[in-house]
């Protein structure tokens, strides 16, 4: 799983995070349940009780877990305290003595679920995970899903859970719906009634000729992430014309009658090839050369992991290339460099991290990582970092909630920074190009595989 995971739960349900509760007295809980105080005639000018949420913050660090993963939920008299941290949601009577227990449910369950995700059984996956849950979980695993189970475990959802209406946006329960026709034989149809497909030719092959043709871009471009890149096509094909289809996960084979693949065109995509003398000339390699060499592998909880060192390079120069496409401000472009490399430094897990951007943030903070000279600067990336890991409209709606002067480009640095980092999404998998928000962005989509497959370009160019 990844960052999203049923993200809105705790805020949706009112919440309130234990370590809320910490400073409080210790009548907080019962004042909270609508109970009496067994405190409330103390002897004038004797001491308060301390909160006995110290001692739950004490026995949930000994046993190696987090305060923010635990909440009070002062609706719920019967079942108060609630463990929640990404794909496990866990109501508990009581915490006191059980925290271990709680550490080992909370792991079986996290791997069950997992491990579902990872064998693609979907099914199962839904009948693990919570149900006030499985909404949000669904969106997120959606383009790992085969295409011909897409629509039928969505009207699961829509038929059987109670909250599936309130969560799904209108823009995702329209997209499950193309799939409802899809079957095994049958890729998605766009509104014409044609097949999207793609193409990197083999040497020699006119691809009007091919037969072997994919719906899945990724799959053409991970065949042309050479440098210099082969052309990468595009068409369109009727489905009387499909030979056969396979519609696993990120297969998206299909078999055409020659000729029959209309529109061909070659897509408008930037090759590291061509493009590396401009980068020479303006600077960017010196830069990122400069830049990529404050990255220090101790920021990360796993050096190794796919969030870490790697990752933050390649989040690093994308940035870097969108804001030099963007034609961005020398500042802007600085804003969006050093947000790439804090972004992740407040992981604390490779798979689902719920708030690694706020932790990301509070540490360079913490730390004296970044000092910035103009308020606004830092407010931008304070904002850009600590959403970075929320939907996009989860994001929109708390940017009022900083002291930003300028709006507009606060949400074009960070929709550039998301494209950045939703590009490098290539070494899962599962980059979905109409994801992307920027116009520059599409035409990186060959870079952001090249600079992963042929990871020795980024190599040369940062020096080590």
């Amino acid at each position: 799983m990844t960052k999203d995971s049923g993200l809105n739960y705790a805020e949706r349900n009112a919440l309130i995070p234990l370590c809320d509760l910490s400073s409080t007295g210790s009548d907080s809980i019962e004042r909270f349940q609508g109970g009496q105080s067994t405190h409330g005639n103390k002897v004038a000018g004797e001491a308060k009780e301390p909160s006995p949420c110290l001692g739950l913050l004490k026995e949930i660090r000994a046993a190696g877990m987090k305060p923010e993963h635990f909440y009070f939920n002062p609706a719920n008299n019967e079942t108060p305290w609630v463990y929640w941290r990404g794909v496990v949601l866990l109501n508990l009577p009581s915490l006191e003595g059980e925290v271990r227990a709680v550490k080992a449910t909370a792991e079986r369950m996290e791997k069950e679920i997992n491990d579902s995700v990872a064998r693609r059984d979907f099914d199962r996956f839904l009948d693990q995970v919570d149900a006030r849950l499985a909404p949000e979980l669904f969106m997120e695993v959606f383009n790992n899903i085969p295409d011909h189970d897409k629509f039928r475990l969505f009207e699961r959802l829509w038929r059987f859970n109670q909250y599936a209406h309130d969560i799904f946006p209108p823009d995702f329960a329209r997209k499950a719906y193309q799939y409802r026709k899809v079957n095994r034989s049958l890729p998605p149809l766009d509104s014409t009634g044609y097949v999207r497909v793609f193409i990197s030719p083999a040497a020699g092959i006119e691809p009007h000729l091919a037969e072997n043709w994919t719906t899945n871009l990724n799959r053409a471009l991970r065949a042309a992430s050479s440098i210099p890149a082969p052309p990468i096509y595009q068409g369109w094909v009727h489905p009387d014309h499909i030979n056969s289809y396979d519609g696993g996960h990120m297969a998206g084979k299909v078999l055409v009658k020659p000729g029959t693949v209309e529109g061909i065109r070659s897509m408008d995509l930037i090759d590291l090839a061509d493009f590396e003398t401009e980068l020479n000339e303006v600077g960017i390699i010196s830069q990122y050369r400069c830049l990529a060499g404050q990255i220090d592998a101790g920021w990360f909880h796993k050096p190794e992991g796919i969030h870490a060192i790697d990752h933050t390079r390649r989040v690093l120069i994308l940035s870097m290339l969108l804001a030099y496409l963007e034609r961005f401000s020398p500042t802007d472009r600085d804003l969006l460099a050093r947000a790439a490399i804090y972004h992740d430094i407040g992981r604390v897990d490779d798979g689902y991290d719920p708030g690694h951007g706020q932790a990301s943030y509070a540490r360079t903070c913490r730390e004296c990582l970044v000092q910035w000279t103009n308020p606004e600067e830092n407010e931008i990336f304070r904002f850009i970092v600590e959403n970075h890991d929320l939907p996009d409209s989860k994001a929109y709606q708390r940017v009022h909630r900083y002291e930003l002067e300028e709006i507009d480009r606060t949400l074009r640095l960070y929709n550039t920074f998301k494209d950045a980092d939703g590009l490098d999404r290539v070494r899962l998998g599962d980059l979905n190009p109409d994801y992307l928000r920027t116009a520059s962005a599409p035409r990186l989509l060959l870079v952001a595989h090249q600079i992963y497959f042929q990871p020795y370009w980024l190599e040369r160019h940062a020096g080590w």
